[in-house]
C-alpha cells in the first residue's frame, strides 16, 4: 500500500512551475505580484490541527496547497496565522487564481458604497471534507462525507463502509496481504491521517510487521479509535 506523505517544498515548487505554464499571462503576472516563499500555516482538518503550504497572499487572503485533497485553495488568514475558511475543492492553479481575484475584488471595492461584509469565500455546496472509506469485502475505497447518524454503505456490494481517514491510500484489490494489513490496523484503532505536526513511527509496510507494531505503539498518534474486533479478517487466498 502506498503510504501518504505530505508534499515537500521542492515538490510543491515543481508543481507550481508546471501549472503556471498553463496559466494566462495575466495570471502569471498576478502570481508574480502575490507569490510568497512557501510557508506552513495551520489548517483544521476535521478537528485535527495540521499544516499546509501558503504560496501566495493578497491582503488577508492566501492561496495554499491542500496536499490531502491535492489541489490549490484560498482562505482568509487569522491574525494568529491560521486558515479561517479552508475549503475542500481540488482547484488547479488557474481556477485558484480566478477565485483569488474574485474574492480580492469583493473585499477591496472601488468606493465606500461597494464595501462588503467581512471577507467570505464562495464554496461548493457541501460543507464537509470527503473522507476515504473502505469496504473490506470488495477491497475498494470510496470518498464519502462522514455520516455520524448512520453507517455508510458500499455502492458496490451494499455492505458496510469503514471510515479510514482522509489520507488513506487503498491497496490494489488483488493485494490480499496489504488489505489484511490495513484491516488489522483498522481493527486495532489506527486511522489514516496526516500527522505532520506530531511524531510517531511510520505504519508498517507488511502484514508480518503488524502484530509487533500494534503491541509496541499503544499511544501512536494515528491510534485514535477503540479496538474493533467485530470486523472479521478476510482470508488471504491469492495474496502476493
Amino acid at each position: 500500500m502506498e503510504t501518504w506523505q505530505p508534499v515537500t517544498q521542492d515538490e510543491l515548487e515543481s508543481l507550481i512551475t508546471t501549472q503556471l505554464a498553463d496559466c494566462s499571462l495575466e495570471q502569471q503576472q498576478l502570481f508574480e505580484r502575490c507569490k510568497v516563499a512557501p510557508r506552513l500555516v495551520q489548517i483544521d482538518r476535521g478537528g485535527n490541527v495540521e499544516s499546509v503550504y501558503v504560496v501566495a497572499q493578497a491582503g488577508r487572503l492566501v492561496m495554499y496547497y491542500e496536499d490531502v485533497e491535492e489541489g490549490f485553495n484560498i482562505s482568509p488568514l487569522s491574525p494568529g496565522g491560521a486558515l479561517t475558511s479552508p475549503g475542500h475543492e481540488q482547484w488547479d492553479l488557474r481556477d485558484a487564481f480566478r477565485h483569488l481575484v474574485a474574492a480580492e475584488h469583493s473585499s477591496n471595492p472601488k468606493s465606500p458604497r461597494e464595501r462588503q461584509p467581512p471577507m467570505q469565500v464562495n464554496r461548493m455546496p457541501s460543507p464537509q471534507y470527503l473522507i476515504a472509506h473502505a469496504c473490506f469485502d470488495c477491497r475498494k475505497s470510496f470518498k464519502v462525507a462522514p455520516r455520524p447518524e448512520r453507517e455508510a454503505v458500499c455502492p458496490n456490494c451494499g455492505g458496510q463502509l469503514h471510515e479510514m481517514g482522509r489520507s488513506f491510500k487503498a491497496p490494489s484489490a488483488a493485494d490480499a496481504e496489504q488489505w489484511a494489513k490495513v484491516q488489522a490496523l483498522y481493527n486495532a484503532g489506527f486511522r489514516f491521517f496526516s500527522y505532520r505536526s506530531v511524531s510517531g513511527p511510520p505504519l508498517p509496510e507488511r502484514l508480518s510487521e503488524v502484530e509487533a507494531f500494534i503491541r509496541d505503539n499503544p499511544a501512536h498518534p494515528l491510534r485514535v479509535a477503540a479496538p474493533n474486533e467485530s470486523v472479521e479478517p478476510k482470508p488471504l487466498g491469492g495474496s502476493a
